[in-house]
């Protein structure tokens, strides 16, 4: 249980901002670059887990030492290999469920849309 306490996303962007030093837009940086891929809520919300705290830590301090964030990365993927590879399927699947709400959307318009031609075609 405990593996999965460190996983488990709790912490809002802000609260990551006060817990690392970082501002949001570096967060949202480290995120657009891959290095750190926290949870997103159904709002779209960034809700970051304690190994998302840790990984921005890590980036930060290895910042400071010089590093680059190709580097920084890469050794992120030695240190932490099943957390980039469970993100990938995370992300998927996100994808997955976004394409599937889309498309029942869709659905949903081009229904409508087919009633209302119905509808006018009537009167």
């Amino acid at each position: 249980m405990k593996d999965l306490e460190h996983i488990r996303p709790i912490y809002s962007i802000g609260t990551a901002k006060s817990l690392t030093g970082l501002t949001s837009r570096q967060i949202r940086y480290y995120e657009e670059k891959e290095i750190v891929r926290p949870f997103r809520t159904a709002g779209n919300q960034r809700i970051f887990s304690k190994q998302d705290i840790e990984i921005l830590h890590i980036t930060k301090e290895l910042l400071k030492e010089g590093n680059t964030l190709e580097g920084i990365k890469a050794h992120l993927k030695n240190l932490y290999p099943s957390y980039y590879e469970k993100k990938k399927v995370n992300d998927l699947e996100a994808r997955q469920v976004r394409l599937e709400q889309l498309t029942n959307k869709g659905q949903k318009n081009l229904l409508n849309s087919f009633y209302e031609i119905n509808r006018k075609e009537r009167n």
